[in-house]
């Protein structure tokens, strides 16, 4: 209340009653040292506290998988360079290993940014809804990147960009 004052709180929570003991699942990359992992270490409490049954699960994988992901992750942000065939492959079967490992059944998985984007592929009946949440400035990706995440994504209900400017060009 000392950020947002009385009403805010009170209108938030007046707009998640509906939403009362909701199930939701928040997928990452990462625990810490990064933007969704700060995002996450308050947001999740916070959905909790209006009532919602709120969780996080990191995905894991080994250093090859998360030197290939970083290299997607610059990719998607513009550099030339891209993934090999390998390491597509590899991003595959830990998405896969990732899916299999996914505990609960959910009303919602949001899923952030690309390194867990493939886990509905394998997982789809573990939520009800799924949402792709990208945190990354996407404008003017590397196109061959970008057409293979983009194949994911016609599985989702929705994806979530942070800014009208960071959508790509389709």
């Amino acid at each position: 209340t000392h950020l947002v004052g009385r009403g805010g709180v009170d209108e938030i929570r007046e707009l998640a009653e509906p939403l009362q003991g909701r199930k939701v699942l928040h997928v990452s990359a990462t625990a810490f040292g990064g933007g969704v992992a700060e995002i996450l270490y308050t947001l999740v409490p916070l959905m909790r506290d209006v009532g919602l049954d709120a969780s996080w699960q990191i995905i894991m994988g080994r250093e090859e998988f998360f030197n290939a992901t970083k290299l997607l992750h610059n990719s998607l942000q513009g550099d030339p360079n891209t993934l090999s065939d390998e390491q597509w492959e590899l991003f595959d079967h830990y998405n896969e290993i990732n899916a299999k490992n996914l505990k609960g059944d959910w009303d919602l998985v949001i899923v952030h940014d690309p390194q867990p984007i493939g886990m509905h592929h394998w997982a789809a009946e573990r939520g009800k809804h799924w949402v792709w949440r990208c945190h990354i400035d996407t404008s003017e990706p590397n196109l061959g990147t970008w057409a293979f995440l983009r194949r994911f994504l016609g599985d989702y209900d929705a994806a979530i960009f942070t800014l009208d400017e960071f959508l790509p060009p389709d």
